[in-house]
């Protein structure tokens, strides 16, 4: 489409209910592997204890116990249509104890076999 360069905050959940949607943007857009597109997220946490308790929609219309998973469908879905993403991942929050920490670093090394930027960003309150 002429005129539109692409997108600038994406829903992960949104990605995997809809990714046909995904693969009509990416046709639109003419992407491949040497014109791809980027866009930001929020992963937040692999602990689906936090979602459920700070940001219980944030997976809609999947449960929060699914966040993980969503998260690694996401990412597959983006590859295969050559959209990158740039996630937010908050690290350091009130409350999370070691099982938080566990389950948030297994989603990360599930994710190294994506092209993506997880970046760290450090809860202070």
């Amino acid at each position: 489409m002429k005129g539109v360069v692409g997108v600038s905050h994406v829903s992960l959940s949104s990605i995997v209910e809809m990714p046909a949607l995904v693969e009509e943007i990416s046709q639109i857009q003419e992407l491949d592997e040497k014109r791809w597109m980027g866009y930001q997220t929020g992963i937040e946490t692999g602990s689906p204890r936090f979602i459920r308790k700070l940001m219980p929609f944030k997976p809609y219309p999947f449960k929060p116990e699914e966040w993980p998973e969503v998260v690694e469908e996401a990412f597959s879905i983006s590859t295969e249509n050559n959209w990158i993403p740039v996630a937010m991942l908050i690290v350091n929050l009130l409350g999370e104890n070691e099982d938080d920490v566990v389950r948030t670093t297994k989603l990360v090394e599930r994710l190294k076999d994506y092209k993506s930027l997880v970046i760290p960003f450090l809860y202070g309150p």
